[in-house]
C-alpha cells in the first residue's frame, strides 16, 4: 500500500511539472539501484539440484537479522542457510569534497532563496498569467478580451524550476556470493568480470537517478574446504562495488520543498508620492 501511495504521489508531482526530474536522490535511492543492478542486469542463474535456477539476491542490514532468520526463502527446514545465495551490503559512505562535477554547493547559504540552495533546471512560459496580462492590455486598449496587442505590449511571465543542489558522495557495497560447488561459484563470478568487457565500469539506475558503479578488480575468496569436519562445504567470495553517488536535499528533515519555482515579474512600477509646498513649511 505505501508503494502504491508512493508511485501516486511521484506521478501527480511530474504531471505537475511537466516532465522535470522532481525525484530526490536518497541514500535509500542509491541502495536500490545497487539492488536492482544485482538483481535485474546481472540476473544471475546457476545449475543446482533444482536445475537451472536464479540465485536469490537478498539486502543485509542490522535491522534485518531478524527477518533474516526467520525468512523461509533463506532457510530450510532445519534452519540451514539455502546456497546459491548472494547478499548486498553497504559498508561506508565518504562525501566528496573533491569532485570535479560542474555543480558546487554553496559553502555559506545566508538566505532562503532558490537561487542559493537549488539550481534551475527549466524555464517556461506561464500560458495562465501571461494571458491574463495580455486580456488585461486589451481590454484597456480595444475595450474588449481575446483582442491582438502589439508585440512590445505583449507581457510574458516565465516560471523557474528549481531542484536542490547534489552533494557528492563515495559509497563501497560489498557483494558475497555463497555457493555449495565450486563450478556455481565459477559462473556466478564471471559475469562481474566479463559483464563490464575492457573496463570495470556499469551504471545502476533508480528512479530516473544513474550512479556510476566500479567493479573492484580484486575479488577474495574463501573456502571451508579444508576443514574435514562435518560442517557443510562453502565457497564465499566478495565483490566490492565502488559507486559514486549524490544526494538531493535533507530528506524528511528538509525544511523547504524539494521542487520550489519562481515567477518572473512584467511590470516594475513606483508609486510617486506628491508633495505640498507651503510658504511655511521651511
Amino acid at each position: 500500500m505505501r508503494s502504491v501511495e508512493k508511485q501516486g504521489k511521484v506521478a501527480s508531482m511530474q504531471n505537475e511539472n511537466e516532465g522535470v526530474m522532481v525525484n530526490p536522490s536518497r541514500l535509500v535511492t542509491i541502495d536500490q539501484a545497487i539492488f536492482d543492478l544485482v538483481q535485474k542486469q546481472f540476473n544471475l542463474f546457476t545449475e543446482t539440484n533444482k536445475g537451472f535456477t536464479k540465485v536469490p539476491v537478498k539486502w543485509v542490514a542490522a535491522e534485518r537479522a531478524f527477518q533474516s532468520k526467520e525468512s523461509k526463502d533463506l532457510r530450510d527446514s532445519q534452519g540451514t542457510i539455502i546456497l546459491p545465495l548472494i547478499t548486498i551490503e553497504r559498508r561506508g559512505v565518504i562525501k566528496n569534497s573533491q569532485s570535479n562535477k560542474s555543480i558546487w554547493g554553496t559553502p555559506f547559504i545566508k538566505s532562503d532563496s532558490p537561487g542559493d540552495t537549488h539550481y534551475a533546471v527549466t524555464r517556461r512560459i506561464k500560458q495562465d498569467k501571461s494571458a491574463n496580462f495580455t486580456n488585461a492590455q486589451a481590454k484597456r486598449k480595444k475595450g474588449a478580451l481575446n483582442f491582438k496587442v502589439g508585440k512590445q505590449e505583449q507581457k510574458t511571465v516565465y516560471e523557474t524550476v528549481y531542484v536542490p543542489r547534489k552533494t557528492f558522495i563515495n559509497l563501497e557495497y560489498v557483494v558475497t556470493i555463497r555457493t555449495e560447488q565450486q563450478a556455481q561459484m565459477n559462473d556466478l563470478m564471471e559475469p562481474f568480470i566479463t559483464k563490464t568487457a575492457g573496463n570495470n565500469l556499469i551504471l545502476a539506475e533508480s528512479e530516473g537517478h544513474s550512479y556510476e558503479v566500479f567493479i573492484d578488480q580484486n575479488m577474495s575468496s574463501d573456502n571451508t574446504v579444508a576443514n574435514l569436519g562435518i560442517e557443510e562445504r562453502i565457497y564465499t567470495t566478495e565483490i566490492k562495488l565502488n559507486t559514486l553517488g549524490y544526494v538531493t536535499g535533507e530528506g524528511i528533515n528538509d525544511v523547504s520543498s524539494h521542487v520550489q519555482k519562481t515567477e518572473s515579474a512584467v511590470d516594475l512600477k513606483l508609486p510617486r508620492e506628491p508633495v505640498i509646498l507651503s510658504e511655511g513649511i521651511e
